[in-house]
């Protein structure tokens, strides 16, 4: 099992760095300013760097020049002594005293003052400089209207934040591997000034003093991780791996084009879904209230052509059944009865739940149709995001449950009931003691929040509203711990296990990377990251979380978008909507990262396949995990979490193994372009790489910046090596890292990378040439069908683990 992030939480987690400049005037100049004057006008807004080792506040008491001029010498000797010029050094002692002066962030300005007047303004940038898959560099340049040699200045940078060059556009900030993996150094012009600085492993800090003169130093970093993975081929965890799927509320929808691609269905299962999701009034289910009958009237047809969808794929169902609520009855029957003698609160709306008679009708209806068409539902959830604002609504919500329990228990004795609003940390303990039934529960996450907009202009994420930066999503507790919204699933699943004596399988029954905006709102628009490399290193290390926090199912939001993105804020930058594919007429699909990645997952390993012991990887750059892939042999999915290239030894042992594949997702294979020049992002080229079939155990994998890679291997006939790797092989296979797209004799990263991160320029020529690689998927003949699925289709239902194993 992984163990937790140890790292400290200040090393990554800030949204844009910064370099700080501390400050302060000694001596007299030209009428008593002494050292107790010393005071500045701050201007930026940002906040103060962290506490120093050793530092303590200290004031000034000069009684005279040569004393305040002595303090200053002794001051700048001392930030100097044991400056480290290895990243892999300690602090140094002798770090001057905080509190002379307040600090200034990249961008600011601080004002030294006397009596009120001001003496000098000291300004500080930050510039990206280059980058590539190895090494990385940025400026930083300090500048003072009048210099004040007397006066120091402390220089405070985090070179993560800046190497991840935090204006680039559109994605922002990348994520990198921790400072104690980079060997770095830093020049003043020509000369080699590494020594005078001192670092702060833990804190991912570098320190330089100063005079208050204009000064430029270029810090430079290089940074090549390795990793040496163990595999315990016959030592399973008691954890197993969840099922797969996807939202498929849109597949029929009137948006689509797939009665005019004949090969959608196989399309559909490429992934493998185990479980899809669709919402009863999302699929073009018209309905109204029937007052005499006091029923609902249903048109049917949608519901079971997306009922015959799962089948044919065939997988089992999530069911989303409305409950009310969102301020228009969330799409019950016009007409229907409500209750409207509580109103319930949505974000600024109101609404009324259904009368509790009449929800039974209509869940009742929804029930008999179910089993006339034996429709293979498997989880009923009941509302979609229900407001839970206070204790009196929530137990109004459960009124609503109860009574749609009780309902489909009545027909389904087996079946599994629940809802995505119970995992809520407020009220769990509530939902827990009066709602009755429950068969499972769930909730929905993502990893980001915010989306950043100047006006209706888009720009790079920066943190809070303004998006959750990579660095942040990459540092953060992602399942593990607190999920902010709900409780962790394991923790939810232990608490609710505790109050009931029941335990309930989990499911994440809608996931995406960013939960902002939509592809049919000129509001704001899709988060261009969720298409992108990083979104499908988001979700395979996800997935692999997801093992450990004994999750059923994961769901992703959604599967195929419309043909025509409508055009949003955020589209021209990649903000192509949040599905994991754009449905294209004859065949001509368009496939995000995010699919290629549930591919390798769903195509790999198995719903409830056992997870191997697997150690040697560090959750802040490498994520891997191995499964038994039935009796033939295991799978092992490696993730890299940063935008550097990493390197990873692959050792198995317990059982004689043979690598028989190996497919990789990286920045060879999916190539997204950002063309300064017309401010638009372009999919250039979307497929796996089927990479040259190891030879032999161990493998060695060389994986670029935010690459998924999944290793198949086969047990074969032999005695059980002895050792920690297959003691029958007598070769090392070295693997060739994943091609650049295009010619072979480029840079490390190459002219797709290099527009993408924005670390040079691109010219217009080599942007046309690249361009020329025709998009995935072939024409084929047009085929007209009255129906994409017939009315008749009969699939063995795949298994869904309901509780996890060795819980």
């Amino acid at each position: 099992m992984p163990g937790p992030v140890t790292h400290s939480a200040l090393d990554l987690r800030r949204g844009l760095a910064w370099a700080t400049v501390v400050l302060c005037a000694v001596g007299n100049l030209g009428g008593g300013w002494h050292g107790s004057k010393c005071t500045a006008d701050r201007s930026d807004t940002r906040r103060a760097g962290p506490p120093r080792k050793g530092s303590r506040a200290r004031g000034w008491r000069p009684s005279s020049i040569l004393a305040a001029l002595f303090i200053a010498a002794s001051v700048t000797l001392m930030s100097g002594v044991g400056a480290a010029a290895s990243p892999h050094d300690g602090p140094s002692t002798g770090v001057s005293p905080q509190g002379w002066a307040p600090t200034v962030g990249d961008g600011g300005v601080i004002k030294l003052l006397k009596s009120g007047l001001t003496l000098s303004v000291l300004t500080d940038h930050t510039r990206f400089v280059s980058g590539s898959a190895h090494s990385r560099s940025y400026t930083i340049s300090v500048s003072v209207t009048v210099p004040i040699s007397l006066a120091l200045a402390h220089i405070e940078t985090y070179p993560l934040s800046q190497w991840g060059n935090p204006a680039q556009f559109p994605g922002g900030v990348d994520a990198l591997p921790p400072f104690s993996y980079w060997s770095w150094s830093i020049f003043r012009g020509p000369v080699n000034d590494t020594s005078n600085w001192t670092a702060y492993q833990s804190l991912g800090l570098l320190l330089r003093t100063i005079p208050w003169v204009g000064a430029s130093f270029t810090v430079s970093g290089s940074v090549f991780p390795r990793f040496a993975i163990h595999v315990g081929a016959l030592t399973p965890t008691g954890y197993v791996a969840p099922a797969v799927g996807y939202v498929a509320t849109d597949v029929l929808g009137p948006s689509s084009n797939i009665a005019s691609d004949a090969d959608f269905l196989r399309f559909a299962q490429s992934v493998h879904p185990g479980l899809i999701r669709f919402g009863v009034t999302t699929i073009g289910l018209g309905t109204k209230w029937n007052n005499a009958t006091a029923l609902p009237q249903f048109h049917w047809q949608s519901f079971d052509q997306i009922v015959n969808f799962s089948k044919a794929l065939p997988s089992q169902v999530l069911m989303s059944l409305p409950a009310g609520t969102w301020g228009d009855g969330n799409a019950l029957p016009t007409g229907m009865p409500l209750n409207t003698s509580y109103l319930v609160n949505f974000y600024g709306a109101s609404g009324y739940f259904p009368a509790l008679k009449a929800y039974a009708a209509y869940i009742g209806t929804i029930v008999q149709h179910v089993l006339l068409t034996g429709a293979n539902i498997t989880y009923w959830s009941v509302g979609n995001e229900v407001p839970r604002y206070s204790p009196a609504e929530v137990n109004e919500y459960i009124q609503v449950f109860n009574t749609a329990a009780a309902t489909i228990h009545k027909t389904f004795p087996s079946a599994l009931v629940g809802s995505d609003v119970m995992m809520d940390p407020n009220y769990i303990r509530q939902f827990a003691t009066h709602a009755h039934g429950v068969g499972f529960l769930s909730f929905h996450y993502y990893a980001a929040t915010g989306i950043c907009l100047h006006g209706t202009v888009y720009c790079p994420p920066t943190g809070g509203a303004a998006g959750t930066t990579d660095p942040t999503i990459v540092g953060g507790p992602n399942y593990i711990g607190h999920l902010g919204l709900w409780d962790a699933p394991a923790l939810a699943q232990m608490l609710w296990r505790n109050i009931t004596g029941q335990t309930l399988p989990v499911v994440d029954s809608e996931s995406n990377l960013n939960h902002m905006g939509g592809q049919y709102t000129t509001i704001g628009g899709t988060d261009p990251r969720i298409p992108t490399l990083f979104g499908a290193s988001w979700l395979a290390t996800t997935l692999i979380q997801s093992v450990w926090q004994n999750l059923s199912a994961f769901l992703y939001f959604g599967f195929s978008g419309p043909a025509v993105q409508s055009p949003t804020n955020t589209s021209q930058y990649g903000g192509w909507g949040f599905q994991l594919t754009s449905e294209g007429t004859h065949d001509n699909d368009t496939k995000y990262a995010p699919y290629w990645a549930l591919k390798l997952w769903g195509s790999a390993i198995q719903p409830g396949a056992s997870a191997l012991s697997t150690t040697g990887s560090d959750p802040l750059v490498v994520e891997a995990q191995a499964f038994r892939r039935g009796t033939s042999g295991l799978s092992i999915l490696v993730v890299n979490r940063v935008n550097a290239t990493v390197h990873v030894t692959l050792n198995v042992s317990g059982a004689n193994e043979v690598p028989t594949s190996l497919r990789i997702l990286g920045p060879g294979s999916y190539v997204q372009a950002f063309n300064p020049a017309t401010q638009t992002e372009s999919l250039l080229r979307s497929t796996l790489y089927n990479a040259p079939t190891p030879p032999a155990n161990p493998v060695h994998l060389t994986l670029r910046g935010y690459s998924v890679a999944m290793l198949e291997e086969r047990f074969v006939p032999g005695p059980t090596p002895a050792g920690s790797t297959n003691s029958t092989i007598g070769v090392v296979a070295s693997l060739t890292p994943e091609p650049e797209v295009g010619d072979a004799s480029s840079s490390p990263v190459g002219a797709y990378q290099a527009m993408t991160q924005g670390s040079g320029a691109t010219s217009t020529s080599s942007v046309a040439t690249h361009a020329v690689w025709p998009m995935p998927g072939t024409a084929s003949p047009l085929l007209t069908l009255a129906s994409p699925y017939p009315a008749l289709v009969t699939a063995a239902a795949v298994p869904i683990r309901r509780i996890g194993n060795g819980r």
